[in-house]
This record gives structure tokens, C-alpha cells and sequence, in this order.
């Protein structure tokens, strides 16, 4: 059961025109439906507080190392789980404004079933495109952190898929198969889909090509280690801005970036993964029908369900009352001095150290004493903890990535752990 002013919600986001809002809310009252109407509670107490209540199938999801039909046992000898970059400070966040008339969401049966139009602006100029513009334009004003104007705008089912998608359009552009450049640390994914179709493009380590033929993703800030990098190719034919991560509660903004190819997604903005959206800022207008042509191929793009709930969230988070950014901010950076303390009980000469910058999303560790036959990631293992990216698959040996973007639960057992390994 949800309140009545999701449908007020729907009505704005669906047409586009106030008053239809007001028409579907009318009729919504008229009949009576929502009387007795609540939003829906977490209700974290009936997983003790380690773990989500899912309503959808009526059971608990426990966090790490918790089990039991109310989560209520922990399992001591488990391996915490900071691997996939699933942004579980958020999903506390709106937990704890679970009540906002502003995040209340539902999609009744009804709304838009029919294809929609592709969701890139211009040239499919509609009241839902122009919605969808108008939010991410004043959420990039609010974040100060682009310059969106004189730009299409391609909206996609995720950010990773943005880019592929991107990949394949430049290379059907050129006529011809693209180099593809990220600095190392690279976040894989990029080397894995450079590399999958030689039509399109392949993947390079070479510094010293002919720049006409390369494209560069440059991830600002990097993806794992969190450091703001220039391109390598000054000069290269494409550039694209991987930005998912250079927002106001993950990093310094110091500046609105102005370039032609920048690529956001709402999985690293808000933690909202399973419901995939992600958009770029292209300024070639026929690459930018380029890609979206590519990405309604192969997947129609965005869901009209993901949308109205992405829309919601994103509005929520810009209005003058939210306090988004400042909690995210907050709780890494008290996250970032418990972690600080933590590596500083390390006897001297330090065998781990943290190399990224305070308040980043993850941990990039570097093992700097070796363990022969052990890789950096395998040394975490065997003291508990799970990370991700440490056997070289991101361009570089000796290294893990720890996301510290953990529920309360599963942070304490990570720092427990941590305090274990390095007093042994």
C-alpha cells in the first residue's frame, strides 16, 4: 500500500502538465482508494537491525555474516563481503525517511505499457524526455560538477552500458576498429568490452599510438584508487568522462567539467543499482542518435518503471530540504578516521597501506611486503575479509579495493577484522 501522492507523482513525471496531476489525484480520492493508505516501513527491527525486510516476498535479507529468519545470529567465522560497489550508505539513508511523501513510488499496472520513444534529447522532444532533461540539468546545476549546455543528452539502463554502447557507436562512425586507453588502475569491465568485438575496437596498454585512432576513457575520479587524472592521449580523437563518481558526497567538485563526451549513472549518485539509469552528455548530436540507436538494439533502453522511480529520487535529492549529500559525505568521512586509526595500529615498518584519498568510496590498499604464492587480495582472504580487484586485473600487481560503502553491520565486522589482522 502506498500513499495517495505517488499517483500525484506519476501524474507530473508521466505528462509532464500540472493539471493532469491534479485530475489523476481527484479521482484517486474520489473513490476513496486511499484511506487507510501508509507508505512502507523497512521495519528494521524485524531483522534486528542486520538486515533489509524485502515485503515483495515477505523475509529478511541479513547483511554479512548474519543469519537466521530474523538475523538475529552472526556467524564469526564468515568472510565479509567488500567486494561489488553497491552503495549500502545510501539505502540507509532513504530507509531512514522511509515516510517522505517525496520517495514514495509506485507504478500501477496501467501506466505507460506501450514502446516509448528513445530517450535521448534532441531530436525525440517530448513531456517525459523534456522531465527527464529538466531534472538532470538542475541536479548537475545543484552538484555544480557539469556543464550540461549545448549538449544531447542520452538516457541508458546504466552507465557501464552507456559506454559500450558509446564504444561501438564511434567505431561505426569511423568506419573502422578504435584503440581503447584507461590509465591504469582501470576499472576491468573497460578492458573486457574493448576487447570483445575486433569490429568495434580493441584494448590497448600502448601510451604511444597514433592519437586518431584511440579513444580514452578517462575515469574522473579513477575507479579503484579515487585520484583525479588527466588523459594520457592530450590529443585523443575521443575522450570519454567516465563521471559516475564526481559528485559532491564522493569527492571534491572543484569545478564543473566542460567535455564533449560525459557519461553519470544513478548507481554511484544514489545507490539505486537494480533500477538501472544511467545518462551521457554528448556534444556530437549524431553520435549521440548513435548510441542510443545501439542501446535500443539491444535493450530498448531504460524501463518507464525505472524512470518514474529514478526521477523521483533525483528530485528528492536536489530540493532545498534534502540533506543527501551532507549525511553521505558525513558518514564516509567518520568511516575514512575509523579506517585512518585502524591502519595506524600497524607496527612499524607498515606491511598495508592505504593509498587513496580520504573520504573516497573504497579502500585501494597496497600490500607492500609480498607473500610468496599470495596475491594482495588473498591475504585479505585469509584474515576474513573479501575484497576485490587484487590479482592485476586493473593494470597493477600488489593492490586491493575494499568498498567502504558497507550497512552499519557489515562495517563493524569489516573494521573488526582489520584490527584483528594487523595487531597478528
Amino acid at each position: 500500500r502506498q500513499c495517495h501522492k505517488s499517483y500525484c507523482h506519476l501524474g507530473m513525471v508521466g505528462r509532464g502538465v500540472a493539471w493532469v496531476s491534479v485530475l489523476v489525484l481527484s479521482v484517486w480520492l474520489a473513490v476513496g482508494v486511499s484511506a487507510g493508505c501508509d507508505p512502507i516501513s523497512p521495519q528494521k527491527e524485524r531483522c534486528s537491525n542486520n538486515g533489509v525486510y524485502q515485503f515483495d516476498v515477505d523475509t529478511c535479507a541479513c547483511f554479512d555474516c548474519f543469519y537466521g529468519d530474523k538475523c538475529e545470529s552472526e556467524n564469526k567465522t564468515c568472510t565479509v563481503l567488500a567486494t561489488v560497489a553497491d552503495g549500502y550508505i545510501f539505502q540507509q539513508y532513504f530507509e531512514d525517511r522511509w515516510d517522505d511523501p517525496e520517495l514514495q513510488v509506485l507504478v500501477p499496472a496501467w501506466y505507460r505499457p506501450e514502446y516509448q520513444d528513445p530517450y535521448v534529447i534532441p531530436p525525440f522532444v517530448n513531456p517525459l524526455n523534456m522531465r527527464i532533461q529538466g531534472t538532470l540539468a538542475g541536479l548537475h546545476k545543484y552538484a555544480n560538477n557539469a556543464n550540461t549546455t549545448d549538449k544531447a543528452l542520452v538516457v541508458a539502463d546504466g552507465s557501464t552500458q552507456t559506454i559500450r554502447a558509446l564504444l561501438a557507436s564511434i567505431a561505426k562512425k569511423e568506419g573502422k576498429p578504435m584503440n581503447v586507453y584507461a590509465r591504469p588502475p582501470f576499472y576491468p569491465v573497460f578492458k573486457d568490452w574493448a576487447s570483445e568485438n575486433p569490429m568495434w575496437s580493441q584494448f590497448t596498454n600502448s601510451t604511444k599510438l597514433d592519437p586518431s585512432t584511440v579513444i580514452e576513457i578517462v575515469t574522473y575520479p579513477n575507479n579503484p584508487d579515487g585520484k583525479k587524472y588527466e588523459p594520457v592521449y592530450k590529443d585523443a580523437k575521443y575522450k570519454i568522462y567516465d563521471m559516475v563518481y564526481y559528485w559532491p558526497h564522493l569527492t571534491t567538485v572543484d569545478a564543473p567539467l566542460n567535455e564533449d563526451i560525459m557519461v553519470f549513472s544513478s548507481s554511484k549518485l544514489t545507490g539505486l543499482a537494480s533500477s538501472r539509469f544511467g545518462w551521457a552528455y554528448v556534444s556530437d548530436p549524431a553520435l549521440a542518435f548513435g548510441t542510443i540507436s545501439f542501446l535500443f538494439r539491444e535493450t530498448f533502453g531504460a524501463s518507464a518503471d525505472t524512470v518514474h522511480r529514478q526521477l523521483a529520487v533525483l528530485r528528492s535529492i536536489q530540493s532545498p530540504t534534502s540533506t543527501f549529500f551532507e549525511y553521505s559525505r558525513d558518514t564516509l568521512a567518520k568511516r575514512w578516521h575509523e579506517l585512518e586509526a585502524v591502519f595506524a595500529m600497524q607496527a612499524t615498518p607498515a606491511q598495508y597501506t592505504l593509498t587513496s584519498p580520504f573520504g573516497w568510496w573504497f579502500g585501494w590498499i597496497q600490500c607492500v611486503t609480498p607473500v610468496q604464492g599470495k596475491s594482495c587480495q588473498d591475504v585479505f582472504v585469509d584474515n576474513g575479509i573479501q575484497g576485490e580487484y587484487g590479482d592485476g586485473e586493473t593494470g597493477v600487481e600488489g593492490y586491493v579495493r575494499l568498498n567502504l560503502n558497507l550497512r552499519e553491520s557489515s562495517w563493524r565486522i569489516l573494521v573488526g577484522r582489520l584490527k584483528t589482522m594487523f595487531a597478528n
